[in-house]
């Protein structure tokens, strides 16, 4: 991202992620002023980012380290419950109290034309 009349570069261009269940996932970056004057700058995510801080300034001639962290384990854990919600393969406490039910008026009919 450097580039003639720029006043910062970015070092990588394209953050990388590796994912390891239940730990946080995080990409470094660099960001130097390329100016003798002071340099400030935003950084805007999305939501799926932890709060990072709005505006940076750069001091002359001096870079930053900065780091993103992406909340992988929470995306997972969305898409697990949608995915048990459409398929469930195990039976619903509604589905067998209903099963139960019947069960009980067959037998109790059974009972009713015997005696």
């Amino acid at each position: 991202m450097t580039g003639s009349g720029q006043f910062i570069s970015v070092q990588p261009d394209e953050l990388k992620f590796q994912f390891e269940l239940e730990k946080q996932s995080y990409s470094d970056l660099k960001v130097t002023n390329n100016t003798e004057h002071h340099v400030a700058f935003k950084m805007r995510s999305s939501s799926s980012y932890d709060d990072i801080p709005g505006l940076q300034h750069l001091k002359d001639e001096r870079d930053t380290a900065m780091r993103q962290t992406r909340q992988l384990q929470q995306e997972l854990e969305m898409l697990k419950r949608r995915s048990r919600r459409k398929s469930d393969p195990g039976f619903s406490f509604t589905f067998a109290l209903f099963v139960g039910l019947i069960g009980l008026m067959i037998h109790l009919g059974g009972v009713w034309e015997e005696g």
